[in-house]
């Protein structure tokens, strides 16, 4: 169960794109964010001030630079404050694991930058997949 929950925080932090409520143009150059879909997700711990500038009680999520909306240091994006449907499909500790994952909801509140965290938030308006090749959906 403790590796279960394990990846569930796993889940909630990076890459936001599964099960998304959102269908509106976003703040990038007209990148619009679908209904639903698939991504990657990592885990961190130690954010004191994250990008939006507000915190949350439950699973929040630092989203990728693409869907945030904004650049580091440039105030949050619009996705601040967005919350979103996650639910897992696959346990990357036991991959033989059929399920069934449960859905969490996360709220962003922070942001991964594109520098320096290429593996899991390298997405771009010309190149939607990281390199786990998963999309920004």
């Amino acid at each position: 169960m403790a590796r279960f929950t394990s990846f569930l925080f796993f889940v909630a932090v990076a890459s936001i794109a599964s099960a998304l409520t959102v269908t509106e143009k976003r703040a990038t150059g007209g990148y619009i964010q679908t209904a639903s879909g698939q991504a990657s997700f990592t885990h961190y711990s130690g954010c004191n001030q994250p990008a939006c500038g507000i915190a949350a009680n439950g699973f929040t999520a630092a989203i990728n630079q693409l869907s945030f909306g904004s650049a580091p240091g440039l105030g949050a994006g619009d996705a601040c404050g967005r919350c979103f449907a996650v639910t897992a499909s696959q346990d990357p500790f036991s991959p033989s694991f059929p399920g069934p994952f449960k859905t969490i909801v996360v709220k962003v509140t922070d942001l991964c930058p594109n520098q320096g965290n290429q593996e899991w938030c390298g997405q771009t308006q010309s190149n939607q997949n990281n390199q786990h090749g998963k999309p920004v959906q």
